[in-house]
């Protein structure tokens, strides 16, 4: 895939703008996903007409095409009205452009109050006068602020109106073509007029001043920070905004902090706290193990990894069929009819336990085996399904209950 060449961003850039709006401490995180490279990918198809970049990737290119269409029905819009038309594609467009930002991470001090690049700025002239169409693509999976309201959109056509004092107007166009499959949403294009410009430079100019006060001054100054859900996940100061943090407190209130007790050998565990603690620990432990015990077991099955000094041991576990076959079995292997009745509420390895103890020393396994084919020539038990266990190469085999 090709990889989009980065030509960076003032600052306060336009699409930063709704962001600090809601939250001056907000910072974007730096780095690109996925998701951001794929749409830098088809905004550079749409300024190209290169479908090449796309991969094949069917979504990809219908959505190019939607936008090469909503384009060109602008363009057909003002020839049809008499104006002369001239597309600039992914010009900077400053506002207020003798000003200077701040420097950027790299040092370097953008042109404007702030300044981006919209897609497709479409000028129609005519001896009636000039209109501007500002278009931008939203290749996201989610809509915008209405343009009307959009810092983002009213930076453009601003800047637009500064840069070209023959524009009456400017018309601006966000269009998603991931959800304005077939019908195109009203309240994502607005017009802007020059009569604005005052109002839209007042508007954008609190957002900045706002944002630089809020990291001139920290998080205890004038403008504390603000937690939105939907913002916070995006914002490089998650970790350290005490908003974030106070937000997310909410969640956690239900855990216990965990804690370790000073002495966690059994025997010197006498105090009440340190029981507390030394208790909660042990689940946790214990949870532990068994994850570990499983993620083991599981490499051993599915990857063939064999593992010093731990041998993988499968067995089925047994069901009994009939009492009363195991009960003449049992009885003939020297358990007493009132022993017998004492395993009634035991399992198999009980019996089985009680025969390998009656045995004569040295020959406990080979009763065990015994009894155990016994009972399943006689259909009192039945294996269940089997399963596997590590144990250590120089355990012996542990009886199967």
């Amino acid at each position: 895939m090709n990889t989009p060449v980065d030509r960076g961003h003032h600052p306060d850039s336009p699409s930063s703008l709704q962001s600090s709006e809601a939250c001056p401490h907000f910072q974007n995180r730096s780095g690109d996903s996925a998701a951001s490279l794929a749409g830098t990918l088809q905004h550079k198809a749409i300024e190209t007409k290169d479908f090449s970049i796309l991969n094949d990737d069917e979504d990809q290119i219908k959505a190019v095409e939607r936008c090469l269409r909503v384009e060109q029905d602008r363009i057909d819009f003002l020839e049809a009205a008499g104006f002369e038309v001239e597309v600039l594609r992914e010009i900077y467009l400053p506002v207020c452009p003798l000003e200077l930002s701040p420097p950027d991470e790299t040092g370097r001090r953008w042109e404007g109050l702030t300044g981006g690049y919209p897609d497709d700025l479409i000028v129609g002239r005519s001896d009636r006068g000039a209109l501007g169409i500002i278009l931008d693509w939203k290749c996201g999976k989610m809509l915008v602020t209405p343009t009307k309201s959009n810092l983002q959109g009213m930076s453009y056509a601003l800047a637009s109106l500064q840069k070209f004092p023959e524009l009456d107007e400017v018309m601006v166009q966000f269009y998603h073509p991931y959800i304005e499959e077939e019908t195109l949403m009203p309240e994502y294009t607005h017009t802007f007029s020059r009569g604005d410009m005052e109002q839209m430079e007042l508007t954008i100019r609190r957002v900045v001043n706002r944002k630089h006060l809020a990291s001139k001054e920290g998080w205890d100054g004038s403008l504390p920070p603000v937690a939105h859900t939907s913002l916070c996940i995006w914002c490089a100061n998650l970790a350290l905004c005490p908003a974030a943090s106070k937000l997310a407190s909410l969640a956690v209130t239900k855990f216990e902090r965990l804690e370790v007790p000073a002495e966690i050998r059994p025997a010197y565990i006498t105090d009440v706290d340190s029981m507390r603690k030394a208790h909660q620990l042990t689940g946790l432990l214990e949870a532990y193990a068994k994850s570990v015990r499983s993620r083991i077991k599981d490499m051993v099955l599915t990857e063939g990894i064999s593992i010093p000094g731990l041998k993988l041991v499968t067995k089925s576990d047994r069901k009994i069929t009939s009492i009363a076959a195991v009960r003449e079995v049992a009885l003939a292997h020297g358990i007493s009819r009132a022993e017998f009745e004492s395993c009634l509420s035991m399992t198999l390895g009980s019996i089985e336990k009680l025969v390998k103890d009656k045995a004569v020393k040295g020959t406990g396994a080979l009763a065990v085996r015994t009894l155990t084919s016994a009972l399943n020539d006689v259909g009192a038990t039945k294996k269940g399904k089997p399963y596997s266990y590590l144990v250590d190469d120089k355990e012996e085999e542990a009886i199967d209950v």
